[in-house]
C-alpha cells in the first residue's frame, strides 16, 4: 500500500508529464518567421526593427537596400 506522500509524488509526476508534453505540442504548432525590411533609412530604424525580431524570435531579418548598414 503506496502511502500518501507517494501518491502524491505520483500525481506530481503525472502533472508534469501532461504539462510538458502540452509544452511540446504548443512549441511544434508555432510557425517561424522572417522580417523582410525595406524603406529603411536611418539606423535606429533598423535597430529597432532587430530589437522586434528578437522580441518575437524571428527566424531572420531580410534587408533589401544593405546601403543603410555601411
Amino acid at each position: 500500500m503506496r502511502t500518501e506522500m507517494e501518491r502524491d509524488d505520483l500525481l506530481l509526476d503525472q502533472l508534469l508529464q501532461s504539462r510538458r508534453s502540452s509544452l511540446d505540442e504548443q512549441k511544434a504548432s508555432r510557425q517561424s518567421f522572417i522580417l523582410v525590411a525595406s524603406l529603411l533609412d536611418r539606423i535606429p530604424n533598423l535597430a529597432g526593427l532587430a530589437r522586434t525580431c528578437e522580441v518575437f524570435k524571428a527566424s531572420g531579418l531580410a534587408i533589401a537596400d544593405t546601403n543603410i548598414i555601411k
